[in-house]
C-alpha cells in the first residue's frame, strides 16, 4: 500500500476503523511516514503502541486482501515481549503465536482494572506470587482452592475487602476459571465494564471442557462485557466454533524471523521404552543435565522411573520428580514436586502431567521429551500443545525430542469440516428442540411435567466420540442454567478427529507438519519389544493404583459410618455432597451412589454392598446399579409392573408360591425387553441390546443352554430396602438411576 492509497482512505479509517465482513479492526492512524511504506498507527484495539519500535509495524495489507487473518498482523521487533510494543492488551482475539511472550504481565501492568481468568490454579498461584514479590501486597490477588501458602478458600468478603483496599494500584484479580463467577458476583454485573476481561490460555479451556464443564461458561460470563473490554488469548491459537469468538477480531503477533525449534522426532512402537533410552542418551552425554518429560500418564511415568532407576540406581531416586495436579498428587506419592518460587525445580529429571504444559514460567534450560501415545484419549498431543511444551523452559530448551506413535484410522466422515458440520447442525437442532419446546410450556402449562422429560430425551442423544475415546455432550447448561451447545466440547471432538484421522496416522504427517512451519527436523526412530521386566513393572503400577483406590475405598466406608449418626439432616447433606466434591473417580462414584440409595438401605449394609463392587469391571457394574434400582422400584411403579405383566410373572409364579419358572428364548428377551423400554421410555433412542441387558437385571436365572428361565426376582440376592423408590418417580428421575448408555 503506497502513500496515496493511504492518504485516500485515512480518514475513513480513523474514523470507523477497518471493516471486512463481521470483523473489526480499531486503528487510531497517525499520519504515514516520509518513505511510501505501509502506514503505521498509533492505536489498535485500544492499545497504544511504541511507536520507537520502528523495526515493529502493523501490516493493513493482510486485513485489506483478507486472505490470512480477520484483524491485524503486529511484526514485533525480534525477542521483544508484547510489553515493549503495546502499553496494554488490545482487545479481541490475541493470536500471540510465541510462549512466554508475556501478555499477562502486560496486562497486569496496564493502568486499568483487570480480570485475568487462567485454566489451572498453579498458573493463577505462580502469577500472583510473582507479581505479588515484583508490586508489593495488594498489587492483586488470587482466587481459586487453597495452594501454596493460601490455606483456604477465598471467600466472598476477602473478594469484598480487596475492592475496598485503598493503595492507589488498579484491581487486578487472577482467577481459575471455576472461580470467576465469585469474583464477578462480588464486582457485581453493573461494574462489568470497570474491569477488562481477558481469558489466557483459550485453547485449554477448548481442550479441558469435555472434563471440566464449566469452564465453557467463562464464554457466558465473556458476553457480558463490551466488546472493548474482553480479550481471549493464546499462543497457539485453535479454529473456534463459538459464534461470539468468531465475530472477534484477531490481532496477530510474530517476529519477523520466528524461532526455528531444532527437533528429534523419535517414532516408536514402545513410548515407555523409547523414553527411557532417551533420557539415558541424553545422561550419556552429560550425567548432569536436567530433563523435563511430558507424559500425561501417571502409569507410563511410574514405569518409567522404576525402570530408569534399575539403571540409574536408587540413590537417583531423589532427583527424580513429578509435577501433576493436587488430585493425582497421592499416585505421585513421594515423586510429585511443584515449580518454585524463583520458577526453577528442584529435582534433575521432572515428569509433568497437562496441568503444566501450558502457561507455568519454568526459569531454566532443560532437554525436553514430549511423549504422544494412544494409551488413552488425553495422551495424544497436537502439535499446538508440543509448542505450548517446549515453551515452558522460558530460556529456551537444550533440545527437543517428540516420541510418538502412530496408528491408522479410518475416518467415519470423509474430511473434517463435513464433520463439523455435522456437529453444529446436532448441537443447534436439539438445543433449539428444547427451546422451543419451553416456548410451548408458557402456552401449555400442563405440560409443564414434561419438559425434564423432553430434555432428558435430547440430553440422551448429545454425546459424540471418537472412535473409542470417552464419548463427549454436544450440549451443555449455561450460566443461566439454559441447554445451549458445547462449543468447546465440538472444538475438542474436531481436535481429536484431526489428531486420530490424520496427524497420526503415518509418520509422514507429523514430520510435514513441523517442517511447514519451518522447524528442522532431525528422524530418530526408536523402536523396542516389550521387555518381561517391563510388563511386570507396568502390572505392579497398576497393582499399587488399584490397592491405593482400595484403600480410599475403605476409608470412604468408615467416612459413611461416622456420616450416619451426625444428628442433623442438612448437616449429613452437606457432609456427603463435600466428601463428593474432595474425592475423584472411583471413590466419588461410591459416594454418589450411595448418596442416590442411602434413603432406601441402612448405612451399613449399602455401603459394604457398594464397596464389594466399587473395583469391578465396568459391564458388571452396569448389572450391579441396574439390579439395584430395579429391586429397590415399588412393584407398583409402571416400569417395573410393565415388567412383571410382560412375562406373566406373578401369574405364574407369583400365584403358584413356587419357583417353577419360565423360559424365555433369545428373541422373546429380545422383542419383549424393547417393547418394555419402548412403552415406557417415549422417544428415547434406547437400543434393543441395551433393552434386553435389563431382564437379568430384574429377574433370576437357572441357566439352561436354549433360553432365559426365570425362576424368580432380585439375582443378586439384595437384602429388603427399609422402604422402596416411590412409584411416583418421573421417568427421567428413573433414566438417571439406570445405566442404560
Amino acid at each position: 500500500m503506497d502513500s496515496k492509497e493511504f492518504e485516500k482512505n485515512r480518514e475513513a479509517w480513523a474514523k470507523i476503523g477497518i471493516k471486512y465482513y463481521h470483523y473489526f479492526v480499531d486503528l487510531d492512524l497517525g499520519g504515514y511516514p516520509d518513505t511510501p511504506e505501509a502506514p503505521y498507527a498509533r492505536k489498535v484495539n485500544g492499545a497504544t503502541i511504541n511507536l520507537a519500535k520502528r523495526e515493529a509495524f502493523i501490516d493493513l495489507d493482510h486485513l485489506k486482501d483478507n486472505k490470512f487473518y480477520n484483524g491485524s498482523f503486529c511484526t514485533l521487533k525480534d525477542g521483544d515481549k508484547l510489553g515493549d510494543f503495546f502499553d496494554r492488551l488490545p482487545y479481541g482475539v490475541i493470536n500471540k503465536n510465541i510462549t512466554g511472550i508475556g501478555a499477562t504481565s502486560l496486562e497486569l501492568r496496564a493502568d486499568r482494572n483487570s480480570i485475568i481468568v487462567l485454566p489451572i490454579k498453579a498458573i493463577a498461584y505462580n502469577k500472583y506470587k510473582a507479581y505479588t514479590l515484583e508490586k508489593g501486597d495488594g498489587s492483586c490477588m488470587y482466587v481459586g482452592s487453597p495452594i501454596g501458602d493460601i490455606k483456604s478458600d477465598i471467600t466472598p468478603k476477602k473478594i469484598e475487602e480487596y475492592l475496598l483496599l485503598e493503595n492507589g494500584k488498579p484491581k487486578k484479580f487472577l482467577v481459575v476459571a471455576d472461580s470467576l463467577p465469585k469474583v464477578l458476583k462480588a464486582i457485581g454485573e453493573e461494574h462489568y465494564n470497570d474491569y477488562f476481561l481477558m481469558v489466557d490460555e483459550v485453547d485449554s479451556l477448548q481442550s479441558d471442557s469435555t472434563y471440566r464443564p464449566a469452564l465453557e461458561n467463562v464464554m457466558d460470563y465473556y458476553t457480558k462485557f463490551n466488546q472493548t473490554n474482553r480479550a481471549a488469548v493464546s499462543a497457539t491459537l485453535r479454529n473456534f466454533t463459538h459464534p461470539v469468538l468468531l465475530e472477534e477480531t484477531v490481532i496477530t503477533t510474530a517476529y519477523k524471523n520466528m524461532p526455528k525449534r531444532h527437533i528429534t522426532l523419535s517414532h516408536t512402537n514402545n513410548e515407555d521404552m523409547a523414553t527411557i533410552l532417551t533420557i539415558q542418551a541424553i545422561l550419556k552425554k552429560d550425567s548432569n543435565s536436567k530433563i523435563l518429560v511430558a507424559y500425561n500418564s501417571l502409569d507410563g511415568m511410574l514405569v518409567c522411573i522404576d525402570l530408569l532407576l534399575k539403571g540409574l540406581g536408587k540413590d537417583f531416586d531423589s532427583s527424580i520428580g513429578i509435577l501433576c495436579g493436587e488430585m493425582s498428587k497421592d499416585k505421585a506419592g513421594k515423586y510429585y514436586t511443584h515449580i518454585e518460587e524463583d520458577g526453577t525445580l528442584k529435582e534433575q529429571i521432572v515428569f509433568m502431567t497437562c496441568a503444566y504444559f501450558v502457561g507455568v514460567d519454568i526459569n531454566e534450560s532443560r532437554h525436553v521429551i514430549s511423549v504422544s501415545t494412544f494409551n488413552q484419549p488425553f495422551t495424544l498431543l497436537s502439535v499446538e500443545k508440543m509448542a505450548q511444551i517446549v515453551g515452558r523452559c522460558r530460556p529456551g530448551a537444550l533440545s527437543e525430542t517428540i516420541i510418538y506413535e502412530t496408528k491408522w484410522e479410518l475416518p467415519k466422515e470423509t474430511d473434517l469440516e463435513t464433520y463439523k458440520s455435522k456437529l453444529l447442525k446436532k448441537a443447534e437442532v436439539l438445543s433449539d428442540a428444547i427451546k422451543h419446546f419451553k416456548k410451548t410450556l408458557d402456552e401449555y402449562p400442563e405440560l409443564v411435567d414434561a419438559s425434564d422429560y423432553m430434555e432428558g430425551i435430547v440430553k440422551y442423544v448429545s454425546f459424540e466420540k471418537i472412535e473409542n475415546d470417552y464419548p463427549i455432550p454436544l450440549l451443555r447448561l449455561n450460566k443461566d442454567k439454559e441447554i445451549v451447545p458445547a462449543y468447546f466440547n465440538i472444538d475438542a471432538l474436531l481436535e481429536r478427529w484431526e489428531l486420530y484421522y490424520k496427524l497420526f496416522t503415518s509418520k509422514k504427517q507429523l514430520y510435514a507438519r513441523l517442517k511447514k512451519q519451518g522447524h528442522i527436523i532431525t528422524e530418530q526412530p526408536i523402536y523396542h519389544e516389550f521387555t518381561e521386566e517391563q510388563k511386570k513393572n507396568l502390572a505392579l503400577v497398576k497393582g499399587n493404583k488399584a490397592d491405593d483406590v482400595d484403600n480410599q475405598l475403605q476409608e470412604a466406608k468408615q467416612n459413611l459410618l461416622a456420616w450416619n449418626i451426625l444428628p442433623f439432616d442438612k448437616q449429613k447433606n452437606d457432609v456427603l455432597d463435600d466428601y463428593i466434591k474432595k474425592s475423584k473417580k472411583r471413590v466419588k462414584r461410591y459416594y454418589e451412589d450411595f448418596k442416590k440409595f442411602c434413603p432406601y438401605y441402612r448405612t451399613e449394609y449399602l455401603a459394604d454392598l457398594l464397596l464389594e463392587h466399587a473395583t469391578v469391571d465396568e459391564r458388571v457394574y452396569k448389572r450391579f446399579i441396574n439390579s439395584l434400582v430395579l429391586w429397590t422400584l415399588a412393584d407398583t411403579h409402571p416400569f417395573k409392573m410393565l415388567f412383571l405383566g410382560e412375562f406373566k410373572y406373578h401369574s405364574i409364579i407369583g400365584a403358584t408360591g413356587r419357583q417353577a419358572g419360565i423360559n424365555i428364548t433369545a428373541k422373546e428377551k429380545r422383542d419383549k425387553m424393547n417393547k418394555i423400554c419402548k412403552s415406557y421410555f417415549v422417544g428415547y433412542p434406547i437400543g434393543e441390546d441395551i433393552a434386553a441387558s435389563l431382564l437379568p437385571c430384574m429377574f433370576k436365572n437357572a441357566p439352561t443352554k436354549k433360553c432365559f428361565r426365570i425362576i424368580g426376582l432380585n439375582p443378586l440376592d439384595i437384602e429388603k430396602p427399609v422402604k422402596r423408590i416411590s412409584d411416583e418417580i418421573k421417568q427421567q428421575e428413573l433414566l438417571d438411576m439406570l445405566i442404560l448408555k
